[in-house]
């Protein structure tokens, strides 16, 4: 079974190729809306999994809380949604489940606003995640 994470990124992957081939494709304006709004969900639901990802981390290794907090910073979150994030994935993660803490501060070190499709692809390929994703698989 594929991993989820990799699933998304494939989707996002497939969705740019299609948009890509839209010259030669018969395609209506109205699907192509469609198609444009999926793929951007689909970058929501992955760049919220790299957040949760790297929270869960924070939870788990005190020592990544303000690296944690700058990636908040980074994807522009303030103070009272870093807090409101912060318990709502500690309320649902799986400590047990986290990667090693040197797993996590490679996770925490790519976790970054992605400009493309090959941002989420490397944070997602990267060896960690596949343990990250069970840390938080119960927040879904």
């Amino acid at each position: 079974m594929m991993n989820p994470n990799r699933c998304t990124t494939v989707v996002l992957a497939a969705t740019t190729c299609l948009l890509s081939g839209l010259a030669r494709a018969d395609i209506t304006p109205g699907q192509l809306t469609e198609l444009q709004g999926q793929a951007a969900m689909q970058q929501v639901a992955a760049t919220g999994a790299m957040i949760a990802m790297v929270e869960g981390c924070a939870q788990t290794y005190p020592a990544l809380r303000a690296a944690a907090h700058n990636v908040y910073v980074a994807f522009g979150v303030d103070s009272e949604g870093e807090v409101s994030f912060s318990k709502a994935v500690g309320a649902c993660m799986d400590k047990r489940s986290a990667p090693k803490e040197s797993e996590c501060r490679g996770l925490v070190r790519l976790a970054k606003p992605p400009q493309n499709s090959r941002d989420l692809e490397a944070f997602f390929e990267s060896a960690s995640p596949t343990a990250a994703a069970k840390m938080i698989a119960s927040c879904k």
